[in-house]
């Protein structure tokens, strides 16, 4: 998906020409492309962000695309976008990538979210899963199993999977259905990184969710259809969950007295396994496109960053939010302490 704003701006562009020319102004309007991609995690906080930037910069063509954060952070090494949001940070090889075409990632932690399994609220589901189980019931181990038919799936196909890892949940007797968003998002990667990978290592299997699964476009999408279905597990972020309306529930994670359930104070502070941070980066390199330095500076201001804040799933404390703020303006300037 690929959004573009300032276009058709013709008009406010030559008035604020024809302002300067008036009043012999120094110091000509912004102007120019930036280029923004992002998660879809982000999409809704980096669009409102946009929008504010560029209602008082009508010559800036602000250009927009949600790729995944993965796909997003490709496209920020390959020099194709200024500024990305993704809800993972970069890991070293991405940075190491990234600086080898001279791109310099300067980085800005806005909020925190998290990876959350979901299900209808009347469905029988665990109201608390380990990793092992989840393994049971998501990874690919469990296609050897499943019945060809999607019609004769079921949770308890699971069941043996399951007790050979150490679990004695009781399973509904349900139609299986899994529901994900884009395979490529950081949801899915971190997932996969936190819960599957670990387990799939251990018993020399490939590190993968069941084929068995239904893909959507969107979080949303997931929900929806989790809405739909009483029976159907999916994975989200937990900021598409807070703001969903409809009437659905989380599984914590952990057993007994150990069971996290994510909720705003879990994930705030970070004692829910699968709490995650949300970033933006900025090429630091790029400073001489005066859209990108006002940008940066936008982004950073006071106001921009309590707006930021509320827009995301948990805000960030105020320390900390001065400390990303400090550290981001420290990389821009090229100090990378």
């Amino acid at each position: 998906m690929s959004w573009s704003f300032g276009r058709g701006l013709v008009t406010t562009a030559a008035g604020a020409a024809f302002a300067c020319a008036v009043t012999a102004c120094s110091t000509p309007p912004v102007s120019g492309i930036l280029s923004i991609a992002g998660s879809q995690t982000m999409q809704s906080l980096i669009a409102r962000s946009v929008a504010g930037y560029a209602a008082d910069r009508a010559m800036v063509d602000v250009k927009l695309e949600f790729v995944g954060s993965s796909g997003s952070i490709l496209l920020f090494c390959e020099g194709l976008a200024q500024v990305i949001g993704t809800s993972r940070p970069m890991s070293d090889q991405e940075r190491a990538a990234c600086e080898l075409e001279g791109i310099r990632p300067a980085e800005l932690l806005v909020g925190r979210d998290a990876v959350v399994i979901a299900t209808d609220s009347a469905s029988t589901a665990p109201a608390c899963m380990t990793n092992e189980e989840l393994y049971a019931l998501t990874s690919s181990e469990l296609d050897a199993t499943f019945a060809q038919s999607a019609a004769d799936r079921k949770w308890q196909d699971a069941r043996g999977l399951a007790t050979e890892l150490g679990s004695t949940m009781d399973l509904p007797n349900a139609a299986w259905e899994f529901v994900i968003p884009n395979p490529s998002s950081a949801t899915i990667e971190t997932y996969i990184k936190r819960v599957i990978e670990p387990i799939a290592t251990e018993r020399g299997e490939v590190s993968a969710l069941t084929s068995a699964r239904t893909v959507t476009t969107s979080n949303n999408a997931v929900l929806n259809a989790i809405d739909d279905r009483p029976a159907a597990l999916g994975i989200v972020d937990y900021s598409s969950f807070r703001a969903w309306p409809g009437e659905l529930r989380l599984v914590g994670l952990g057993e007994g007295d150990s069971c996290v359930t994510p909720n705003d104070t879990s994930v705030g502070q970070e004692t829910y396994p699968l709490s995650r941070s949300l970033y933006f980066y900025v090429d630091a390199g790029a400073t001489e496109n005066r859209a990108v330095r006002e940008f940066a500076k936008y982004l950073t201001s006071d106001e921009v960053m309590s707006s930021i804040a509320a827009q995301s799933a948990l805000e960030l404390l105020p320390d900390e939010r001065g400390a990303s703020v400090d550290t981001f303006r420290a990389q821009m300037e090229g100090d990378s302490a």
